[in-house]
């Protein structure tokens, strides 16, 4: 009985042993961020996520997905008033982002990150949306950019990537060598 116990612990033990080891980031996911305090984050995988309030007190509420393409929906009608900016970042694969806000939120960024990116946004004024992290420097992949014709809309692309922007007030772009 004794033996039994012990090669039962040593069972449980390697179990919960692999569940610590295993990282969490490993499957793709279905991610709800509508619960997020202020940060909403993929795996590195093709991830799901969804928004569609924006909750915390930390004034930013960012959405990162992390690795690989991941889709990424959003119909914002809600806000905490504590919610100044809103962001969405990728660091990679093929996204297609869907934003759409009917209410009014300072700053919404929407990043592409590498990778052929579609960004599509809808509603509230001011958006930014860029083609690669923080810049419309070139990344060798093709994106497109749709700010739905709102107001004070700003979108920043490379010409030398081929990339398109649609339904903008504002198109920055990397110059062609």
């Amino acid at each position: 009985m004794g033996m039994i116990k012990s090669v039962w612990l040593v069972v449980v033990g390697a179990i919960g042993l692999m569940s610590v080891i295993m990282p969490s980031n490993v499957f793709a996911a279905t991610v709800n961020c509508n619960l997020a305090v202020s940060t909403c984050v993929g795996t590195d995988n093709q991830d799901t996520m969804t928004i569609s309030k924006l909750t915390g007190s930390s004034g930013f509420y960012f959405i990162d997905g992390k690795g690989a393409g991941d889709t990424i929906v959003g119909n914002v009608a809600q806000k905490d008033p504590g919610v100044t900016g809103f962001v969405v970042l990728f660091s990679g694969g093929d996204d297609k982002i869907a934003i759409r806000t009917s209410v009014v939120v300072p700053t919404i960024e929407l990043y592409g990150g590498t990778g052929s990116d579609t960004i599509t946004y809808s509603g509230a004024p001011g958006v930014k949306l860029y083609q690669d992290q923080f810049s419309n420097e070139p990344d060798g992949k093709k994106d497109t950019l749709n700010c739905g014709n709102a107001v004070n809309s700003v979108a920043n692309i490379s010409h030398e990537d081929g990339d398109v922007a649609v339904n903008c007030d504002t198109v920055n772009s990397q110059p062609n060598p």
